[in-house]
């Protein structure tokens, strides 16, 4: 086996010598004589695979270029080769590059710490200056603080030093005239013995008179208690004789009768509106307001033209009442204020809630954060009680004569009272023009309540058996032409405690101002309606009287949005349904 292989690789040896030296395949005839020798000594056997080895090795070289394409290879190698070493360079570069990029981003993130340490530094040295800033304002402010007390302390020493200096002075001069006139006593003994003996005699006689003058006071006391006395027998004499029980039908006599009953004199110097009406025994010019609202602006009345007429709206509430208030802000005073905002109705009106003082700090603090949050509180400077209504109604009187002298109509309307607005601007526009007159719902022969309550009235107060005609006070109107003939009857007629008898009553018969009689079934006010109130009552009246003001807000928009109907009777039976959308219209007699 070991000989066979040398042989093979010798005869390989042999070719691969002609093929490199002839350039060429080896063909049998180029064999020298040595392989032919080589050939005859035992080869024929291997002549087979030695000639499929030459087709190899001839299909071998047929694969192997030539020298120029060898060449040619060989520098597209070599720039082949150059051009990846430029490559490696680049990349190399490229990785220096970014070993650079690198530390620099490094050095920059160093930086940037840096400057955020310096940044956080400066904050808080800006922090400190500012703390440090404040402190010496503050220190400038108590420096200015001490500064002026230690002035004031300057001046008060200064004067306290001259005061004592004044009275040192003083002291000084009057030790030496307490000496002058010590030296001079010893001449003057007698005469200041014959002043002590005449100051005795006086003394005696002061004495004397001093007991004269008791004896006449207690006979003047004793005077005055008979005349008193005498004053009543006479007072019950002419109340027994004359007036109990007896009918009222002028109001002079009520007065002349309450005057003597109270001993009332007139206020002198008092300015009377109508000297006519008598003395003024009441002074109702003087109110005072502490809280007040804007008065009526000039743009905003329109003094008796047709196009836009003009109400100024006294509600009366008491002190405490802060839930009644704020129920009518958000019921039907935001429908007022949306329809003139909108100037549909095409009405200037003003309101107001009239109140008096109370005896407690914390409620009225609570007005006054009220006042300052609405804007539309005026409080009188007056005791806010139920027998003072009175007062509080002539108060708005003085009010508006002060503040709001042009307007057309006064409403006056108390806080339990629904006013519905679509009627209230129908009867201002009918009857903005009815000079000297009050329009309500009329009382006649009413009688005074003599069993304890809140309407009761002695006989001394008022012996009479029935009131003057008068209006319902919970809601009434009054033409601003009778506003002052009210104010100065009141100025001359003793006070009722009941201020729609007073008022719409006795100073109006003294006024001769005039009561609407409403001759339909509108009117402004009816007291005596039911609980629940119909689609008819809601649509009738521009009064309502309510325990709740949201209930009666709901229906009201129920009403006017034709959620719910008025259905009358006609005279026939049949049944009418009265259009929401049309006024009311207010007729009287």
């Amino acid at each position: 086996m070991i000989g066979k292989f040398i042989f093979v690789s010798l005869c390989l040896t042999v070719l691969v010598q002609l093929l490199l030296a002839s350039g060429s395949s080896p063909r049998k005839e180029q064999i020298p004589a040595v392989g032919q020798k080589l050939f005859g000594l035992g080869c024929h056997n291997e002549k087979k695979r030695i000639d499929q080895l030459v087709r190899t090795i001839d299909a071998f070289k047929q694969q192997i270029p030539a020298k120029n394409t060898l060449a040619d290879m060989e520098n597209a190698l070599r720039r082949e080769k150059a051009k990846n070493q430029e490559l490696l360079n680049a990349i190399s570069e490229h990785v220096t590059k970014e070993h650079e990029l690198e530390k620099q981003k490094k050095t920059l993130k160093s930086k940037t710490f840096d400057l955020e340490k310096k940044v956080l530094e400066i904050s808080l040295k800006e922090k400190l200056l500012e703390q440090q800033k404040k402190n010496l304002e503050d220190i400038d402010n108590n420096f200015e603080t001490l500064l002026s007390n230690f002035t004031d302390c300057k001046e008060n020493h200064e004067v306290l030093v001259q005061n004592l200096t004044n009275q040192l002075q003083s002291c000084e001069y009057e030790r030496k005239m307490g000496k002058k006139i010590a030296d001079q006593s010893f001449l003057d003994i007698e005469a200041i013995k014959r002043h002590l003996n005449n100051c005795t005699v006086e003394k005696d006689s002061l004495e004397v008179e001093k007991g004269n003058s008791l004896r006449d006071k207690t006979a003047l006391i004793a005077n005055l208690e008979l005349c008193e006395e005498k004053r009543k027998m006479f007072n019950n004499y002419v109340l027994d004789s004359f007036l109990r029980n007896s009918y009222f039908y002028e109001v002079e006599k009520y007065t002349r009768y309450a005057v003597a009953r109270l001993g009332m004199l007139p206020i002198k110097n008092a300015k009377s509106l109508i000297p006519e009406f008598g003395p003024v025994i009441n002074d109702v010019l003087s109110f005072r307001y502490p809280i007040n609202i804007p008065s009526c602006q000039a743009a905003e009345i329109t003094n008796n033209t047709s196009a836009n007429p003009s109400v100024f709206i006294a509600i009366i509430s008491a002190a405490g009442n802060f839930k009644k208030r704020n129920d009518i802000r958000e019921t039907w005073l935001i429908h007022l204020k949306s329809v003139l905002e909108k100037n549909l109705l095409g009405i200037s009106t003003r309101f107001g809630f009239f109140l008096g003082q109370t005896p407690y700090d914390s409620i009225q603090k609570r007005i006054e954060e009220e006042s300052q949050r609405h804007g539309d509180i005026v409080q009188i400077e007056m005791d806010d009680s139920y027998r003072n209504l009175t007062l509080k109604s002539i108060a708005v009187l003085n009010w508006v004569r002060q503040h709001c002298a042009k307007v057309d109509l006064v409403f006056k309307v108390d806080d339990d009272v629904y006013v519905n607005v679509h009627n209230l601007v129908n009867f201002v526009r009918s009857n903005y023009q009815s000079n000297n007159k009050l329009f309500g719902y009329p009382l006649l022969q009413t009688v005074p309540v003599r069993y304890k309550g809140k309407h009761y009235i002695s006989i001394e107060e008022y012996p009479w058996v029935n009131y003057p005609y008068y209006v319902q006070g919970p809601a009434y109107f009054m033409h601003a032409s009778v506003v002052i003939p009210l104010l100065a009857a009141s100025q001359t007629i003793p006070f009722n405690p009941f201020e729609d008898v007073f008022l719409t009553g006795m100073c109006r018969e003294k006024a001769g101002a005039k009561i609407q009689i409403s001759a339909g079934q509108s009117s402004v006010f009816n007291e005596h309606l039911p609980t629940v109130l119909t689609p008819c009552d809601l649509r009738n009246y521009v009064g309502l009287l309510n325990n709740n003001q949201f209930v009666t807000h709901s229906a009201v928009e129920d009403f006017y949005r034709n959620k719910t109907q008025c259905v009358v009777t006609e005279s026939d039976g049949t049944k009418k349904t009265i259009d929401f959308t049309a006024p009311v219209v207010f007729k009287f007699n």
